[in-house]
């Protein structure tokens, strides 16, 4: 009995470990990625911050991108948010990835480009497609003008 007890305590101790990574909501999300990125951007350097506004509700699409200290060979690309409720597990791995794996990487030659929530309206909103119904996923092009035409047929 006080073995099967033990297992029981461990799994749940180690979900509780885990729940921390995975955030509550779309702006608990957003405000923790930019903490994260302030405070990378406080140790190493040339990092660029950015964010871009999408929609009618301003929500935003923020990113970090700090560059390889001495010749770029490799780009880690992580992003979160391409379907709304898929950016929980995104999000989750970026606050990983912030807190436990950046560090131990080469600097030297690794560039890192971390995007926040892809579809911020879809994230805020539990949606798999945007505010106009597109679904990232199958619509790429050029030209943004995609992204402004509703898609009342998906």
């Amino acid at each position: 009995m006080f073995k099967s007890l033990g297992i029981i305590l461990s799994l749940f101790l180690s979900s509780i470990t885990y729940a921390s990574f995975f955030p509550k909501d779309y702006e608990s999300s957003k405000q923790r990625f930019l903490e994260s990125s302030r405070q990378v951007a406080n140790i190493y350097k040339n990092v660029v911050m950015g964010t871009i506004n999408v929609g009618e509700e301003k929500l935003t699409i923020n990113y970090l991108f700090v560059p390889a200290k001495v010749t770029q060979q490799k780009v880690i690309a992580i992003t979160s948010g391409n379907h709304g409720p898929e950016a929980y597990a995104g999000a989750a791995l970026q606050h990983q990835f912030f807190n436990k794996s950046m560090a131990s990487i080469d600097h030297d030659k690794t560039a890192y480009l971390l995007i926040h929530a892809l579809n911020p309206w879809g994230f805020k909103y539990h949606r798999r497609g945007t505010e106009n119904n597109v679904n990232l996923n199958r619509n790429f092009d050029i030209s943004s003008q995609i992204f402004q035409t509703p898609n009342k047929g998906y």
